[in-house]
């Protein structure tokens, strides 16, 4: 903001109650300041100029309220083209690897796939099932990452409602813990896995090959 054309307080009366807030948490966006222009306003006058008229002394123009959301939304666009940036690895982003998922006696005819993506925050599964039964009510299912020895939950569901993709989380890779199941389990409190296996995956063995 210039000497030549500072802002006037009673301009920001105009601003409804929903702008105020906006800019208020814009404004006080620590990001913002480090990454956009430090002439940003200058910048969306320069480019508005016209819209001023010329006989208003520049000590006493007063900026529209168009023109202060004008800027907050510049500054939006650029809060969020950071955020976009800062979450994404790589111009080609996460690489996605299928599995088969097998059923064992308990799950009857159920198939399935499973979906592995190693984002930066997590290990992101996707469950496709078809023909799983919904669990018992007292009963969930549960995602496991898996060594021969131990295992890590990924998640629970229940199937109880409509069908679709499931999306779960694990705080490991698949390098370490090579072995996917989903268990049933019951409402009881305890942690630890019940042992009886659903459907399974080998995550050495991708479908792609």
């Amino acid at each position: 903001m210039t000497d030549e054309t500072p802002m006037d307080p009673d301009s920001m009366d105009q601003l409804t109650p929903e702008e105020m807030s906006a800019l208020a948490e814009l404004l006080g966006n620590e990001v913002a300041w480090e990454e956009l222009p430090a002439d940003l306003e200058d910048a969306v006058v320069a480019a508005l100029a016209p819209e001023i008229p010329e006989e208003v002394p520049a000590a006493n123009r007063r900026r529209p309220r168009w023109l202060v959301v004008a800027a907050a939304l510049i500054m939006a666009a650029g809060i969020g083209a950071l955020v976009t940036q800062l979450d994404t690895d790589d111009s080609t982003g996460p690489t996605v690897t299928e599995f088969a998922l097998s059923s064992t006696e308990l799950a009857g005819d159920a198939t399935g796939t499973v979906e592995l993506a190693a984002l930066r925050n997590g290990l992101r599964i996707i469950l496709a099932v078809d023909a799983l039964p919904p669990a018992p009510e007292g009963q969930f299912y549960e995602a496991w990452m898996r060594t021969p020895d131990a295992g890590v939950s990924a998640g629970t569901f229940h199937m109880r409602g409509e069908s679709g993709e499931i999306e779960l989380w694990a705080g490991v890779l698949s390098d370490d813990y090579p072995i996917f199941s989903i268990t049933l389990e019951d409402e009881d409190g305890h942690t630890s896995s019940s042992g009886r296996v659903v459907m399974k995956a080998d995550l050495t063995e991708p479908l792609d090959g």
